[in-house]
């Protein structure tokens, strides 16, 4: 199924990862993997729709843009994504010489990070279509479906969706774009700061 998505001027792979997961995020993620849930390949076309109508609703609403693609992803993605399991597994061994507090603080300014930074690039964005296969590739408890990206520029994209089962949910964990993976993209990005400079030093990082 092709669906058109603006997405910020000069991006890379991994920066149209982290649109296509803000995306999804907010509603695929919580949805029960029952007999009567649709295949993993629908159920992704079927929320890039629904993200799409709400975002079109934002036209003429009065809000800056910006503001309003942010509310829309604070109510769409911050209730679903598992943003303690993400900061966890992002922090390594380190993790476990964090107090609760530290831990708070830390999960709390990449929860804000990641929204804001999907929120703005989508906000500020051009129109690409996403071409969903109309196939899935399921393991014991996992499903990979592809697709393709294409934006006006002529630039096209290889899109792999990875989701995980986890007891009565689909949850999306990771998105690959030409052979980059957003998850471990991140990881590689802020688990060395958190290692080495702890929660503080995190937060400075991604103030600036």
């Amino acid at each position: 199924m092709r669906q058109r998505i603006g997405i910020g001027k000069a991006v890379g792979g991994w920066r149209i990862a982290c649109v296509l997961l803000a995306l999804c995020a907010g509603t695929l993620i919580m949805v029960p993997a029952a007999a009567t849930v649709p295949a993993p390949h629908e159920l992704v076309s079927a929320v890039i729709s629904r993200v799409m109508e709400r975002l079109e609703s934002l036209d003429g609403g009065g809000a800056a843009p910006d503001q309003a693609v942010l509310e829309v992803f604070q109510q769409e993605l911050t209730p679903h994504l598992d943003f303690a399991t993400i900061t966890r597994w992002m922090s390594g061994p380190r993790w476990e010489s964090f107090s609760e507090g530290e831990r708070a603080d830390l999960t709390g300014a990449i929860r804000a990070h990641i929204v804001h930074v999907y929120s703005s690039l989508l906000a500020h964005g051009r129109e690409v279509a996403i071409d969903v296969q109309p196939n899935s590739t399921l393991g014991k408890r996992s499903a990979k479906v592809p697709a393709k990206l294409a934006t006006t520029d002529g630039r096209n994209f290889q899109i792999e969706f990875r989701l995980l089962q986890s007891a009565d949910t689909w949850r999306l964990y990771d998105l690959v774009v030409d052979g980059v993976s957003f998850a471990r993209a991140l990881q590689a990005e802020i688990g060395p700061v958190i290692a080495t400079e702890g929660v503080h030093g995190v937060k400075a990082y991604l103030a600036r």
